[in-house]
């Protein structure tokens, strides 16, 4: 005897709805999981079969092997940033030459955020140039606007990875974009006005004279700069001086500790730049192994 399979219209469940779309309406599971058997989605089912106790131990598994790769992550970051700082160098001031536009500025602060993957590195650079005399507040204020731009780059980064599963890169791109967008618009409104009016100017030349002993050092730095450090560690208080004109180029030592310390600093049979280049490949080779990893354990 031959059961009929009734057919069902995906439409009166999905309201034409694709599957990946992130505002599908869950309102049938068996038609959504019918959907999804179509499109290619076969259930894991490697575990399915074993005792309660080995699912919780490869659950653990799973989750260590998962907080590693987020950790190596986060130290790749940080060496790329730390990579790019000493790559910099001596060019750090000639970087923000193009600060006389208000427009122009704000795409430094961009750029120069979205290569170093470090807003406090350029904003930094900024306060210092500022102190220095090197620019006016009037000048850095867009800077800083774009650096608050520049450092949601990273997050897209990461969703690009899913860009071999157009679902998953729907919805990766669409959390990535988040804190991107609050910070967009915050600059659209706000740029407008500081142009005309000059609230920010205003308000930090009035404070100019108020002085705070707050501190905050970051639980994250605390957890990565000791691995960081053993990779790279740029000295950014010189490339303040060095970009104030404080210190001379030929003068300044970049590198503080790192794999290539000796080399650099002690036996100068390195430059900073090659330093910095090799470091940067190999937080760029740790940033997609670790991504890949924390993809696949998820």
């Amino acid at each position: 005897m031959t059961v009929q399979t009734p057919q069902v219209d995906y439409d009166d469940f999905t309201k034409g709805q694709k599957i990946h779309s992130p505002h599908l309406i869950l309102a049938n599971e068996d038609v959504v999981v019918a959907q999804l058997e179509e499109a290619g989605y076969v259930e894991d089912k490697t575990f399915a079969g074993l005792p309660i106790h080995l699912k919780i131990l490869w659950g653990l598994f799973y989750f260590c092997l998962s907080l590693a790769s987020l950790y190596f992550f986060m130290v790749a970051v940080k060496v790329i940033g730390e990579s790019f700082s000493l790559l910099l160098g001596c060019e750090a001031k000639a970087a923000f030459e193009f600060a006389h536009n208000p427009m122009a500025g704000l795409i430094v602060g961009v750029l120069a955020t979205a290569i170093l993957h470090s807003s406090g590195t350029v904003t930094s650079i900024t306060v210092a140039l500022v102190g220095a005399k090197g620019m006016t507040v009037r000048q850095g204020v867009p800077i800083i606007m774009g650096a608050n731009i520049g450092t949601c780059i990273t997050c897209i980064m990461v969703a690009f990875a899913q860009v071999g599963k157009r679902d998953q890169f729907e919805r990766a791109m669409a959390a990535a974009t988040v804190h991107d967008m609050y910070n967009i618009w915050s600059v659209l409104i706000l740029f407008p006005v500081e142009l005309l009016f000059h609230p920010l100017e205003l308000v930090s030349l009035a404070m100019a004279g108020g002085k705070t002993e707050g501190f905050f050092k970051s639980p994250v730095d605390v957890v990565v700069n000791p691995f960081s450090d053993l990779i790279i560690k740029s000295d950014r208080t010189m490339i303040e001086k060095v970009s104030t004109g404080a210190v001379k180029c030929q003068d300044a030592k970049f590198l503080r500790d790192g794999m290539f310390y000796n080399q650099v600093v002690v036996d100068k049979s390195m430059s900073s730049t090659t330093a910095g280049a090799i470091c940067a490949s190999i937080g760029f080779c740790m940033l997609v192994f670790s991504l890949v990893s924390l993809v696949h354990m998820l």
